[in-house]
């Protein structure tokens, strides 16, 4: 006799970086559930992928929401496990799906540990822990006007090797004030901070003299930062800010179509009878200096309507900014919205290309769809102005939005991929190089068929997406100062180019018959600078392109590029192929069970199969098709799955184990079918094998 595998599940706490942690997490911080699912005897174990797992916890919250997660080919999956605002510990217990096997780990949540400040916006390097900006950071008693507003800021920060450094994680901030207690101001509302800053509105409605503030973590209510806000009583006269147009503006020397490097922020004076008040005298002034972000003048006077405008000049630091005015004469002030001084164009470590759907049943099918989405930022990861225009071009389909262009709106826009001809590359040299199911042997079990592993290039159905915009590259800044200098590490751009073997390597101009020249041999690329070659990246004597430039001629220019991305689409074939395996063995002969213990489940026969399913280039099903096995003889279990959306090359893998019936009087003989239900609603059966539980004894 011999020890039959049982699943068994195995538990691990990690970081993003893969190390073990302490089982603790608090209301700011998170931790990694990984879960690794095997089937052991105690001496062998084998990974079981495509697994459902389910996770629930007695204390925290664990994501996603669902508590459900599908294993990787390695037969891992994972969770993230967050505290929330309840302290103590508990108990996390994943369960395997289908199975008895379960386990459980325990975890504490603690309390955040936190600093609510304020950092000097001159020195990031001083930080002032338990103080408010009002609006700033030598003023935490501030006046204002009876029925004025202003902002109120914190910092938080967080202790690290010492230093005290900006907290940029998602965290909510809660502000209070003894008059908005009672209602005679309001102060929020509570903010989640952004950037490591939160702020809220404070407006005196009838509120006199000296009004506490204070600012607390949501979760934390003992970490708290404090400033008062003196409400004058009876003013003469009141100043209220009206706009700033626009609120995004370029740094020195980046200004040109869609950027403009001045805004122009409006205030509105009124005497003590509420109407507009010309020809008051208003003084200026900025919340930070840095990168010699300036104004054009310091004071101005309002005109018949009580107008007064400010006129903003930025400078060579990307940072937010906001303008304080004041009744010359007077404590009566008012503080603009705030500004961001960026770029405004796109930087090349900043591009994200995704896809709704990474493999669609467009093999076969025409018009088949997925979404096609850009995400950019600049350098300092601020949004690109709304307008940026992006090109799409694809390999295999067509891009069918807007001529394969679009223009942003908050940084994104989205255009859509149609399936149709071509599907695969052309030329009778690169056919022949073509890797199929038919052509080339499977390493996993040594012959020709779908295989889980990647058959390699040339690849057919399988469409690279390039997607490419003006920006700059990415650099390094070593000094802090907002710009590229000579000798700082950046990231050097060739010219864009559909990569179709997926190498990261233009392969256009090549003449060889290698596999690598073949595969790439159609590549095409955007000549940006008109010669008619492809120019890559100049690794020696290289130049950094971009607006950041410090000074021209010294290593860099202030010209732009394209920047870009690179994804991949699969236009899965409908028309699916399946072969079974037993142990890596293809699965040849009927299939026999037979149960000669009675009543003994772990008899001798249990027999576990795996299936492999793809098209004739080895691409899986389309993302949610879903696979269901049947048969006469008796499955364990539930077998089945549900494509996931993934762009990985090799066909999909399902396994299910079939058990004799034990002391069965007749023997059984039938069939085990696999059934491919396609989101199109095509259904693709395959009766693959027969099989045989003879008569029990």
């Amino acid at each position: 006799a011999t020890t039959q595998p049982v699943p068994e599940l195995r538990l691990a706490l990690i970081d993003g970086t893969g190390a073990a942690v302490e089982p603790t997490v608090n209301s700011v911080t998170s931790a990694i559930l990984q879960v690794t699912a095997v089937s052991t005897d105690g001496v062998t174990d084998t990974e079981l992928p495509n697994a459902i797992l389910s996770a629930t916890t007695t204390i925290g919250s664990i994501e996603p929401t669902s508590g459900t997660v599908l294993t990787d080919q390695d037969g891992q999956g994972s969770f993230t496990v967050r505290g929330t605002g309840e302290l103590g510990a508990g108990t996390i217990t994943v369960t395997l799906s289908g199975t008895s096997a379960s386990a459980s780990i325990n975890i504490e949540v603690a309390e955040a540990e936190l600093l609510l400040g304020v950092f000097d916006a001159n020195d990031p390097a001083l930080f002032f822990p338990g103080v408010l900006r009002i609006p700033n950071l030598d003023q935490t008693t501030f006046e204002l006007a009876a029925g004025g507003s202003t902002r109120v800021e914190v910092d938080i920060a967080q202790e690290v090797d010492g230093a005290i450094v900006p907290f940029e994680d998602n965290v909510t901030v809660v502000f209070s004030s003894a008059c908005a207690s009672s209602g005679s101001s309001s102060v929020g509302p509570s903010d989640e901070a952004t950037g490591g800053t939160a702020e809220a509105t404070y407006t005196a409605v009838d509120c006199e003299g000296d009004d506490p503030i204070t600012a607390s973590l949501a979760l934390s209510s003992s970490v708290t930062a404090q400033g008062t806000i003196n409400v004058l009583q009876s003013p003469a006269n009141s100043i209220t800010f009206v706009s700033a147009t626009p609120q995004l503006i370029g740094l020195k020397g980046t200004g040109g179509q869609g950027r403009s490097e001045t805004s122009a922020v409006m205030f509105q004076v009124f005497d003590e009878i509420g109407q507009p008040a010309t020809g008051q005298l208003v003084n200026f002034e900025l919340s930070t200096g840095v990168g010699n972000v300036s104004l054009t003048s310091d004071n101005a006077t309002s005109d018949v309507n009580g107008f007064v405008t400010a006129i903003v000049q930025s400078g060579d630091v990307a940072t937010p900014v906001r303008v304080v005015a004041s009744i010359d004469g007077t404590w009566i002030t008012s503080v603009s919205d705030r500004l961001v001084i960026t770029t405004g164009v796109p930087d090349q470590n900043s591009m994200s290309l995704s896809a709704s759907q990474f493999n669609i049943s467009g093999g076969n099918i025409d018009g088949e769809t997925t979404e096609m989405t850009i995400r950019m930022a600049d350098k300092f990861n601020n949004p690109v102005p709304d307008g940026t225009a992006v090109n799409f071009w694809t390999e295999f389909a067509r891009i069918g939005t807007d001529a394969g262009a679009c223009e942003t709106t908050n940084s994104a826009c989205t255009v859509t991929l149609e399936s149709q001809n071509p599907r695969r590359p052309l030329g009778d040299d690169i056919a022949a190089a073509r890797n199929t199911i038919f052509n080339t042997v499977c390493p996993t079990y040594g012959q020709a068929g779908p295989c889980p592993a990647d058959l390699g290039n040339v690849y057919g159905r399988r469409s690279s997406i390039l997607v490419f915009a003006l920006g700059e590259e990415s650099f390094i800044d070593d000094n802090g100062n907002g710009l590229y200098d000579q000798g700082e590490f950046f990231q050097d751009l060739g010219e864009a180019f559909v990569d179709n073997n997926e190498d990261g390597v233009y392969n256009g101009d090549c003449t060889d018959n290698s596999l690598t020249c073949l595969s790439g041999k159609e590549e095409i690329f955007v000549d940006f600078n008109g010669d008619g070659v492809y120019n890559a990246p100049n690794a020696a004597g290289a130049v950094y392109n971009g607006l950041l430039c410090a000074l021209e001629g010294a290593g860099c220019t202030k010209d732009l590029v394209h920047v870009f991305a690179q994804s991949t689409v699969i236009l899965s074939n409908t028309d699916q192929t399946v072969i079974l395996t037993e142990n890596n063995q293809v699965f040849n002969d009927s299939i026999y069970l037979s149960d000669n213990i009675p009543d003994d489940p772990n008899a001798v026969g249990e027999r576990t199969f795996t299936a492999y399913i793809a098209d004739i280039y080895n691409n899986a099903p389309a993302t949610g098709a879903t696979v269901s096995i049947s048969s006469d003889c008796k499955l364990a279990g539930e077998p089945g799955v549900v494509m996931p959306n993934t762009l990985a090359p090799g066909a999909l893998a399902v396994s299910f184990t079939l058990s004799p019936v034990a002391d069965n009087a007749e023997p059984i003989q039938g069939t085990v079918s696999i059934s491919v239900a396609l989101p199109n609603g095509d259904v693709n059966p395959q009766v693959v094998y027969s099989c045989f539980d003879p008569a029990g004894i």
